[in-house]
């Protein structure tokens, strides 16, 4: 509530009540479904990922399929959303697509180290987190290193290098917001062993 908030002011306070308000409402939309999802995997992943929601933030979600994709799990978390007018950034993605890295696919990189498990097939999500994608990520490291630090220079380079702006991009100027998600990805990929020791952590 209004009141309980200022008792202790802090953007925590209102992040991941409205992340974890957002899961329940999904998994009750899965619940509802009676979908069975065997060989899927819904997550939450980028700023949804981290539990850093605010009221008009983007709902990111990943469709992970391990075997074929089936439009019908998709559709039983998507259309309701949208009759609630939520704004949703969603990605589809096959197991097969884990297979070559792509420079072009970062902005999906970047979310997927941000990964939460919301419902489906528990045993695929395991996989994903623990194996799949840990594996991609060690077998690709220095390509992955390179693409982040091109792409924080390109962004960089937008704002002219500099943290001196007329109207300063608290989110993506130089030292803002981004950057620390940057630093965040970059210690994820580096240490990516101790990273799937987090995720097992979180989950036990």
């Amino acid at each position: 509530s209004r009141a309980r908030f200022f008792e202790n002011p802090s953007i925590v306070n209102v992040e991941k009540p409205i992340s974890r308000k957002i899961d329940e409402i999904l998994r009750l939309f899965w619940t509802d479904s009676g979908r069975r999802g065997s060989g899927f995997a819904l997550f939450a992943v980028g700023g949804y990922g981290r539990e850093a929601m605010h009221p008009q933030s983007d709902i990111d979600l990943l469709f992970y399929f391990k075997t074929a994709i089936d439009e019908d799990d998709i559709k039983a978390i998507l259309h309701p959303l949208w009759d609630l007018q939520f704004r949703v950034g969603h990605q589809i993605r096959h197991e097969s697509d884990f297979t070559e890295f792509d420079e072009g696919q970062m902005q999906s990189y970047t979310a997927f180290l941000d990964s939460r498990f919301l419902a489906g097939d528990t045993a695929v999500a395991r996989e994903f987190e623990l194996e799949l994608y840990p594996a991609f990520i060690r077998k690709n490291r220095e390509r992955f290193l390179q693409a982040l630090v091109d792409i924080k220079r390109q962004r960089h380079e937008g704002f002219g290098q500099t943290i001196f702006q007329l109207e300063p991009d608290l989110k993506d100027a130089p030292g803002g917001l981004r950057d620390a998600h940057w630093a965040d990805w970059a210690r994820k990929v580096l240490r990516s062993e101790e990273h799937t020791s987090e995720l097992q952590s979180r989950e036990t």
